[in-house]
């Protein structure tokens, strides 16, 4: 018998009760149920780091998380604490009952970038305000020569 105290590691992920269309059901208790879930919940990660232009790595660089950990998540080979779970999904900008698939990822119209765009857009944010309003000025008038119309 398990002795009383707090939840870890996996005992947290089968201690959540698993909501499905506003019913609540059980945590999977059968070992291939377990893995069904642990690589539904990859599948999710996969998507959402490759939606933002991630790679394993550079999710690894702002999480914390070791990109080793990261790939056995995304193969479903395990499952990510509750801190390492709520660090995913600060990290890709979703909640953890979208990461956890409790409920649908809000869309962004559907629209998924290129890593390269998202790698530049994550530079540019680092930018000063100034420079990033020059740097959208030249890209305005690049675009506009190009399309000959005004973009923004």
């Amino acid at each position: 018998m398990r002795k009383k105290g707090p939840l870890v590691g996996s005992a947290i992920m089968s201690a959540i009760p698993n909501l499905k269309e506003g019913v609540a059901v059980a945590r999977p208790r059968t070992k291939k149920a377990k893995d069904k879930a642990a690589r539904e919940f990859g599948d999710r990660l996969v998507e959402l780091r490759r939606a933002r232009g991630l790679s394993q790595h550079e999710l690894s660089d702002r999480t914390g998380v070791y990109q080793s950990d990261i790939s056995d998540f995304e193969r479903g080979e395990r499952w990510p604490d509750a801190p390492v779970v709520a660090k995913l999904a600060d990290t890709l900008n979703v909640t953890t009952d979208e990461l956890l698939g409790l409920s649908k990822p809000k869309s962004n119209g559907g629209t998924l970038y290129s890593r390269r765009i998202m790698r530049r857009m994550h530079v540019i944010e680092t930018l000063s305000k100034r420079d990033q309003q020059a740097l959208f000025r030249v890209i305005d008038n690049a675009l506009a020569g190009a399309t000959g119309s005004r973009v923004v």
